[in-house]
């Protein structure tokens, strides 16, 4: 019997078996292209990623965020120029290795106010590199690498730092994947009174987060402790007004000139002088490191140290900023996907090494940043 193509299943030829690969294949990249696009966008609806809710930093999805990654500071440096191309690398790292979710970039206000020229667009692109690697980003006022000696007497937040938050806040004031970290590490503040209000010759913290708010309502304001950052005793009463607001304290094993202790003395260091902070307010570990250095950061009992330091930021559920990606603090040499460790059976020393065998608490943060750190917002 011979079927005709009316009582017959009709076959499919293979021109149209392309065409229809062709079809399914455009459709795909389009669709990445929308998910991409509205991934990474700077402006794309306005929408506010991330508020403050009681002590918790809380994303888009409804969930707490903890903020995981490292620092990279060529921006706050006379060179960074040459330096820009080494914290471009380090920001891809941390998001494709080290499994981080945010970045803190180091930006000097004296380039900023001085509208060095290509300086403000090393700034924007550093953001928009970090974006594009699916990181969000902390834009940290930092004074201590700056030529000149103005910049070398800013300790405190002054007319400079009003100058350089004016110039920033609005470029971001849309993309709130940007937080603003008000100043790096202030020093010569007598009371908390006076970090708030303003005093001895210094603007207070609140100056600046009213000036912020004024043209960026809604990004993340990171506001850091006095002394070095080091202790929020004597907070209570001044903390800052406004919404979206998250402490920082950077918790260096040196602190308060403390010398070796055992492991105790620094459970009970870290719970009063910082650590209580967590119980109603947001706080965030935005810089730490441990690695063998001669420095007083290094601490020989640092491998007993560190996994207990972590433990315990963790039973807080803080964020975790680690310095850095350079040759000895958190990497082995200059490989940015070699983290150092501290390795059994080998003395922890408290001398430079930046080679190969240098020992510090790299695979320790690593490991944290793996449990926690993939979600972005």
């Amino acid at each position: 019997m011979i079927m005709t193509i009316s009582n017959r299943q009709r076959g499919f030829s293979l021109l149209e078996v392309i065409f229809a690969i062709v079809i399914i294949g455009i459709a795909i990249i389009i669709a990445m292209y929308i998910y991409n696009k509205q991934k990474t966008s700077h402006t794309l609806s306005g929408q506010t990623l991330f508020s403050v809710h009681g002590n918790s930093i809380i994303g888009a999805n409804g969930q707490r965020y903890t903020p995981l990654g490292v620092t990279v500071f060529g921006l706050s440096s006379p060179n960074w120029q040459a330096m820009e191309a080494g914290d471009l690398a380090q920001i891809k790292a941390s998001a494709s290795f080290w499994h981080a979710n945010i970045v803190r970039i180091q930006v000097a206000p004296y380039y900023v106010d001085n509208n060095t020229p290509g300086f403000l667009q090393a700034v924007k692109n550093e953001v928009s590199v970090a974006e594009q690697a699916g990181l969000n980003v902390i834009i940290s006022a930092q004074y201590e690498r700056t030529n000149g000696s103005v910049t070398h007497d800013v300790r405190a937040p002054d007319e400079s730092s009003v100058q350089f938050w004016e110039t920033i806040a609005p470029v971001y004031a849309n993309d709130t994947r940007v937080w603003y970290e008000l100043f790096n590490e202030p020093t010569g503040l007598k009371s908390y009174s006076e970090w708030k209000n303003g005093g001895s010759g210094f603007i207070g913290m609140q100056t600046l987060v009213n000036d912020i708010r004024a043209v960026a309502p809604n990004n993340i304001i990171v506001a850091e402790s006095i002394d070095d950052q080091q202790h929020f005793k004597g907070i209570a009463g001044n903390t800052l007004t406004g919404n979206n607001i998250v402490y920082a304290v950077h918790p260096y094993f040196n602190s308060h000139g403390s010398g070796e202790q055992p492991l105790p003395w620094w459970q009970n260091n870290w719970s009063t002088t910082w650590g209580f902070l967590a119980s109603s307010q947001p706080l965030l570990i935005s810089e730490w490191g441990e690695y063998e250095a001669n420095k007083s950061e290094c601490q020989p009992n640092a491998p007993i140290l560190v996994p207990a330091f972590l433990s315990y930021i963790s039973s807080l559920r803080l964020g975790l900023i680690g310095w850095s990606l350079t040759p000895g603090a958190m990497i082995r040499g200059n490989n940015l996907e070699d983290p150092n460790a501290f390795d059994q059976g080998v003395l922890y020393q408290c001398q430079s090494n930046t080679g190969v065998t240098s020992q510090g608490a790299g695979s320790d943060m690593l490991q944290l940043f793996k449990n926690n750190g993939n979600y972005q917002s």
